[in-house]
């Protein structure tokens, strides 16, 4: 499951509302819901753009992690994109790539600099990918010990 549907399921199972945004209701959207401002500026920037939006009201706790999902759709293609933030998991992935990439160049040439930015990536996708599928299989430790 996608991890910005995973999101939305439990922001819904939170009892959270569930927001389809459109210019209609984008003011009234954004008053409501409490996500990053990264996630407000690309929900409001792809209503502008004549898209719809499907979001929660406030981050969900995701092993501890608080995450925000919301997916955009293209009203006139069907196109869908998905949007994930995970507050932690974002900021470790920015800090430690920047990190990476400033010992890389002052060691090292630029071609490990680039593979040290792969195998990091790959590394934070299988740490998502099973954060999901143990949320998704009902491990007690993905709903909070619950």
């Amino acid at each position: 499951m996608p991890r910005n549907v995973k999101a939305i399921q439990l922001a819904a199972a939170e009892g959270q509302k569930i927001w389809t945004i459109t210019q209609g209701s984008l003011d009234q959207a954004l008053a409501s819901i409490e996500l990053s401002d990264e996630v407000e500026t690309d929900i409001r920037n792809s209503v502008y753009a004549g898209k719809e939006v499907t979001a929660h009201e406030r981050p969900v706790n995701f092993f501890g992690i608080q995450s925000s999902g919301y997916i955009v759709l293209d009203p006139y293609s069907g196109a869908v994109a998905a949007g994930v933030i995970s507050g932690f998991i974002a900021y470790l992935n920015g800090f430690l790539s920047t990190f990476l990439l400033a010992v890389a160049f002052s060691f090292i040439g630029p071609l490990v600099v680039v593979a040290l930015i792969v195998m990091f990536s790959i590394f934070m996708n299988m740490i998502n990918e099973m954060l999901i599928a143990m949320a998704t299989t009902g491990c007690a430790a993905a709903r909070g010990g619950r």
